[in-house]
């Protein structure tokens, strides 16, 4: 206990706490096997070091008793302070000589406080104290909150120490990254009152198998890219491939995180006014190419606001361009036990995105640009404006430059260019100079707390959002972590089939997830209401998340209940027709029963006028007898006959009439189809022509218009047709269960198909799509 190991304490008690956390996650994320030991260590690490902030009772153990019997020894040997201006409680003898050493020599209690007393007390004292005198400051001068601030900073080093030591070696690379804190609050640490704080399931598992160090995939069911490679089973490989756009987790992060939020923490800061907004993409920044947009976000600097102690800005505007990188390769040394090294080498690939971007154009959208990177910087720099490269890691890590801007930290190693490349290294060095942005995160701190207002007890009107910087990250990482996760779900061209498992969860309808390895295929069979509603939310909730800008999140909740109303219009409609053809079946068949009635009779009176006529002896009757008997026959027949004729006809102009106001009813509603879908139709050709005549600008505004309001609603009718014909099982192409699935599954890839083309902006392709109405 005097030193040696005291951080990895061991006891029964211990133990069953770390099972318990260990079994939980286990059911909760649907584990095969028990959870790895650092990915408990991980979940037991705290919140600023990147953790869960769960409790790791082998660390709290011994500074929790030597903190709790420093207090009771304290207040044995000074008594019990109520008030300030009141003098000390003592308390009497008895109690006192307990808590004494020397006259309670036997208690084994207090051997065990002195034997630990040494090692926490060098921790939990300042280091300004002399180590002579830390152990008499810790007792009767150190406060048990500042004491028990610097013993969780200690745990929270060596807890990080202990994560880079149980995870395995191939895994140790990506641990900068995992273990960033804005990425651990939307797991645990946010205000779920508000519901844009709140994460689905699907993404709230992705997200903590990525946190844990999980893999993502069973090694049997990875999915295969397009680019022919399966995929790794922690996802790496959905942002290595250069087959795979991260073009929406860019946009997503800038215009859901960082403009929003910053442009709040920017005003805090006193770095802008309320008359300069957060933009993005703004263009016209460049004469010669004004449809280029050098920055993804920009602001005009305004230093000489607030609080702000940064000097005066010569920038006129700043911004950035946001790259999303891949995740680092391992170092080349082999056993590296430094953590720093691991730390340096991920800063170094996220520093080598900074300079890719700095260097070079990407691929640019405007027709006839020839313009190179360095002379897009050179521009910059004339008109005074800077430019800086944040790059953020798959994982939620930052680049150095944006670490620079956020906390004010300083890079490892600066960035060096070739002599060829002057004016990426000028504007380099410009972004590291005092008078451009940096620290802006203490400096939002510093201004909230020297004039915050009465009314606003929290920055981020949470008790879990305290301060600038706190609501900054958990904004930031609640963005990284939806744009990370729905990118992950994103799907391949091509998947192989999950295994079988005896699990009970199962994925929404047509919409099985790969994530969990006691997840199967759902057959159709298992179909009902419930899940299909289930299904089509999701699908729709990712659909907007994934391509629909502002406007169109605001309208999918009256878009989603038009398309419900439109698809139980059709589904009536076509229950309504099933209806006619049963009434005109029953109609038919009252006409063959009137008939058959009619004939039963007349043979029914006849064998009973031969059976009386037999049983009177009358054996050989006169041809004037078995007329008249006939004669009876027909008459009795007849006037049956004419009454069931009657009561048929009369049923049958009653279900005559039916049918006439139920076809009457198909028509009105077949001429609101056919009216709205020449509507469509019309606005369809009009956008074609919008297409043909008008210049690039003016084809990407008539494409966003093609695709949103009328694509869509086809998309709808297609998707919510077939999971009406799947409960009903009346569409002929489905005849058993793996026809469903297959019919499923086509429809799936057509609907992906769809979405890569909106991607893509391919508007030749989109046309065929649907004039040739493959879609």
């Amino acid at each position: 206990m005097s030193g040696v190991n005291w951080e990895g304490w061991q006891g029964p008690l211990i133990d069953a706490t770390n099972h318990l956390i260990s079994n939980f996650f286990k059911q909760l994320l649907g584990l095969s096997t028990s959870l790895p030991s650092h990915s408990l260590f991980i979940a037991q690490g705290g919140i600023p070091s990147g953790g869960l902030g769960l409790y790791r009772p082998g660390a709290r153990a011994i500074p929790d008793f030597v903190l709790t019997m420093a207090k009771a020894s304290n207040y044995a040997e000074h008594g019990i302070r109520f008030h300030a201006e009141a003098p000390n409680y003592i308390l009497p003898s008895s109690i006192c000589s307990l808590y004494n050493l020397a006259s309670n020599t036997s208690s084994l209690t207090l051997q065990r406080f002195r034997l630990a007393l040494p090692t926490i007390a060098l921790i939990a004292v300042s280091h300004k104290v002399p180590s002579d005198q830390r152990i008499d400051h810790f007792l009767n001068r150190t406060s048990t909150n500042s004491a028990r601030h610097r013993l969780r900073l200690h745990t929270s080093y060596t807890t990080t120490s202990l994560i880079y030591n149980e995870t395995p070696t191939h895994l140790r690379h990506i641990l900068p990254g995992a273990l960033s804190s804005h990425t651990s609050y939307p797991l645990i640490q946010m205000s779920r009152s508000n519901t844009k704080h709140r994460l689905n399931n699907f993404d709230f598992t992705i997200m903590l198998k990525r946190k844990l160090v999980l893999p993502l995939y069973h090694p049997a069911s990875a999915p295969v890219c397009k680019c022919g490679t399966t995929h790794d089973i922690y996802g790496h490989h959905h942002f290595r491939c250069t087959r795979i756009s991260k073009k929406f987790v860019h946009d997503y992060i800038n215009t859901q995180a960082l403009q929003p939020v910053l442009q709040q923490v920017l005003r805090t800061a006193g770095i802008t006014d309320n008359s300069s907004p957060v933009q993005t993409e703004v263009p016209h920044h460049i004469q010669q190419q004004p449809l280029l947009r050098p920055f993804d976000i920009e602001y005009q600097p305004n230093h000489a606001l607030g609080d702000s102690n940064l000097p005066p800005s010569h920038f006129a505007i700043c911004g950035a361009d946001i790259t999303i990188d891949h995740c680092p390769d391992p170092p080349s040394t082999s056993a590296l036990e430094d953590i720093s090294l691991y730390t340096a080498n991920a800063e170094r690939c996220l520093q080598t995105a900074e300079k890719r971007k700095f260097t070079t154009m990407g691929n640019s959208t405007v027709t006839g640009n020839t313009m190179t990177r360095e002379d897009v910087l050179h521009t910059l720099s004339t008109n005074a404006k800077l430019l800086q490269i944040w790059a953020i890691c798959p994982y939620g890590g930052m680049g150095p430059m944006l670490r620079r801007f956020l906390f004010g930290d300083d890079p490892i190693r600066p960035l060096s260019f070739t002599p060829n490349k002057p004016h990426a290294a000028k504007m380099y060095l410009e972004s590291l100079q005092s008078s451009a942005p940096h620290g802006i995160l203490p400096l939002a701190n510093a201004s909230w707390s020297s004039s915050r207002p009465a009314h606003q007890k929290f920055y981020g009107h949470s008790y879990t959002a305290p301060t600038p910087r706190i609501h900054f990250l958990q904004q930031f990482g609640l963005a990284c972590t939806k744009a990370f996760a729905i990118h992950l779900r994103r799907p391949t061209r091509t998947q192989q089939a999950p295994q079988a498992s005896s699990g009970t969860a199962r994925a929404p309808p047509g919409l099985s997830s790969p994530f969990s390895t006691d997840r199967s295929s759902c057959s159709v069979v298992d179909f009902d209401l419930a899940s299909i509603v289930e299904a089509v939310e999701a699908a729709y909730e990712k659909w907007s998340t994934d391509k629909m800008l502002d406007q169109r999140g605001k309208l999918h909740p009256e878009r989603r209940k038009l398309c419900i109303k439109r698809v139980v219009e059709r589904h009536l409609a076509e229950s309504q027709k099933g209806e006619v053809e049963n009434l005109q079946l029953q109609l038919h068949l009252s006409s063959v029963q009137a008939h058959a009635a009619g004939a039963e009779v007349e043979n029914t009176l006849k064998s009973e006028i031969n059976n009386e006529l037999s049983g009177q002896g009358v054996l050989h009757s006169s041809s004037e007898q078995i007329d008249q008997n006939i004669a009876v026959v027909k008459s009795v027949t007849a006037e049956h006959r004419e009454k069931n004729q009657h009561e048929c006809k009369e049923e049958i102009r009653q279900l005559q009439r039916r049918i006439d106001e139920i076809t009457l009813e198909g028509e009105k509603r077949d001429e609101i189809l056919v009216h709205n879908e020449k509507a469509q139709i019309a606005t369809f050709e009009r956008l074609q022509v919008d297409i043909a005549n008008h210049s690039e600008s003016m084809k990407e505004a008539a494409a966003a218009r093609l695709t949103l309001p009328w694509a869509l609603n086809k998309v709808e009718k297609r998707a919510f047709g077939l999971l009406f014909r799947v409960i009903e099982n009346n569409d002929p192409r489905i005849t058993s269960t793996e026809s469903a699935a297959q019919e499923i599954q086509a429809e799936k890839v057509a609907f992906f198909k769809f979405l890569d083309l909106v991607e893509k902006k391919d508007m030749e392709a989109l046309m065929d799509l649907f004039l040739k109405d493959n879609f």
